[in-house]
């Protein structure tokens, strides 16, 4: 069996071939030994690789050369041409499915390639071959049993020319006396012109009264399994009046219940003395042979069309298992693959929350650090003005030392007031010393901030 896949990625096809027969081999290992022997065993898958013409249209050879049995298209490469390339592939290859592998973030191109051909449509992920492979085996079993049917069907209509073209009048009668089928030189034997005029009418209605208990004993006889000869006297519906031989033997037919009456029509003239001569029954001896011989052919066509519907039927059965199988498989890894999604859609929300307060934290540290500093800053000036407070307060204690004599009752007081301002010196230096402290412990702290 062979795959078309249109695609120009080697890899692509030589992965899909891989897989593809292991897949089918893997299946094929669980059938019994009949079953592997039925339409379901496809044998050896063949992938070809083929790509598109400028103009956009695949390179296929003409639909009398084309060998493939399906036809999967990557829509990577058909591209805004999917659709023309779809209809141009079933009409140069009528029959053959046509699989396209989409884009999963095109939702409509489904809809429009199911409308111009498309068998089915797959999204192209990570896992499109777990649905891709299943789908092809589904497609090759489906067309191995249309050939097989096709070929049963060729069988059966060789076998209904040749029935035709016999010169002997040969027809298929039900048990209670309906012509089912008649060749033409058994219509003129009857004198018929039409096949409406005999095929769906019963034998017991075309002759007279007097024969109508014998026709009817005459069918019984044969459909309970004997052969067996009737003569009738035959009133053509071409008005001729004339007899007619009928010679006939059983056979099962399907949809009948017991067996239908293949029966050899001749005329052979009016009965006498001499109708079991030598030649007649020679005649006879021939035309009952070439009867069986028929009825062979038509059992064991009849045999084998019962047997392959068996196994047609069977392996169209287990093929129905095995896609629903497959498709809840899918629809299980689709369901995993959307919770792994939503989880991981998740984490990407909590880690972006995450860094949104992280650098929230940051420019709270960063105010922090700048208002440090600022306050650093007022804290140097109000030193600096501290120490020109120290400078005019000593250059005061000078004007006051130079002027102690005069003023001996200032002194003290002068010397309480410089004890004073040595005391604020003191705790000035030791507010200064303190700030020093915080900036450093802010400092580490905005080190500690900046690593986390």
């Amino acid at each position: 069996m062979n795959v078309v896949f249109v695609s120009d990625d080697s890899s692509s096809v030589k992965l899909l071939k891989s897989e593809l027969n292991k897949h089918i081999r893997a299946s094929q290992d669980k059938l019994s030994p009949d079953e592997k022997n039925s339409p379901a065993d496809l044998g050896q898958v063949i992938v070809e690789q083929v790509g598109v013409t400028p103009d956009g249209l695949l390179q296929l050879p003409d639909a009398e050369s084309f060998q493939g049995d399906v036809v999967v298209l990557d829509c990577a490469v058909t591209g805004k041409r999917t659709e023309q390339v779809i209809s141009d592939t079933t009409h140069r290859a009528p029959g053959v499915p046509v699989i396209l592998l989409t884009d999963p973030a095109d939702e409509t191109v489904e809809v429009d390639a199911i409308n111009a051909g498309a068998t089915d449509c797959i999204a192209k992920t990570d896992k499109y071959l777990n649905r891709l492979l299943p789908i092809i085996e589904r497609e090759l079993q489906r067309r191995k049993r249309t050939h097989e049917k096709s070929d049963s069907s060729s069988r059966e209509d060789r076998l209904r020319q040749v029935v035709e073209k016999l010169p002997v009048g040969v027809a298929v009668i039900a048990p209670e006396g309906t012509f089912l089928a008649i060749n033409q030189a058994g219509l003129k034997n009857l004198g018929a012109a039409k096949l409406d005029q005999i095929v769906g009418k019963k034998i017991q209605h075309l002759v007279e009264k007097k024969d109508h208990y014998r026709s009817l004993a005459f069918l019984t006889t044969v459909s309970g399994g004997k052969d067996d000869s009737l003569y009738l006297r035959w009133k053509g519906l071409n008005g001729k009046e004339t007899g007619i031989q009928l010679h006939a033997t059983p056979m099962r037919r399907q949809g009948i219940k017991g067996a239908a009456v293949l029966a050899a029509i001749y005329t052979p003239g009016e009965p006498d003395e001499t109708q079991n001569s030598k030649k007649e029954a020679k005649e006879g001896t021939d035309l009952k042979k070439a009867l069986q011989e028929l009825k062979g052919q038509f059992q064991g066509l009849q045999k084998n069309h019962s047997l392959q519907k068996s196994k047609w039927e069977a392996a169209m059965q287990q093929l129905e298992n095995k896609s629903l199988e497959w498709e809840q498989k899918a629809r299980e890894t689709e369901k995993q693959q959307a919770e792994l999604k939503t989880a991981l859609d998740e984490s990407e929300k909590n880690r972006k929350q995450q860094a949104e307060e992280y650098e929230a934290e940051r420019a709270r540290w960063e105010e922090i650090r700048r208002e440090w500093e600022q306050n650093n800053s007022e804290t140097q000036e109000q030193q600096t003005g501290m120490q020109s407070t120290l400078r005019e307060a000593g250059e005061q204690l000078s004007a006051i030392e130079a002027a102690l004599q005069e003023k001996e009752e200032l002194r003290a007081a002068m010397e309480t007031a410089l004890q004073e301002a040595a005391e604020k010196s003191t705790a000035l230096e030791a507010a200064l010393q303190e700030e020093k402290e915080q900036r450093a412990a802010m400092e580490t702290s905005l080190k500690e901030a900046e690593e986390k």
